[in-house]
């Protein structure tokens, strides 16, 4: 089986797919002029510094740029589904990687 086909199968998702600051619609970096000063990540529902690859339980899927309307709403159907397992099975989660 050809690895594509075994990760669709699988249902794997990569760092940028699975739910997390980056993907939020809550979520803002903001760059400054100097380069000397790091860019700030800040959660703007909650006003306070995150990280990309935090979550909390907020979270609300941010559409993709050129997204249609009908695939942002696959994509967050898809997401409820795999909370809602989470929640029915908890060990299946702990087994994830």
């Amino acid at each position: 089986m050809r690895l594509v086909a075994k990760h669709a199968q699988v249902g794997y998702q990569t760092p940028g797919e699975r739910p997390g600051c980056r993907n939020c619609a809550h979520f803002e970096v903001v760059r400054h002029d100097s380069p000397l000063i790091a860019s700030r990540t800040a959660c703007t529902l909650h006003d306070l510094e995150v990280t990309s690859g935090g979550i909390c339980n907020s979270h609300k899927l941010k559409r993709k740029s050129g997204e249609s309307q009908l695939a942002f709403l696959a994509r967050q159907r898809d997401l409820l589904e795999i909370q809602a397992q989470d929640l029915r099975n908890p060990q299946v989660r702990e087994r994830r990687p």
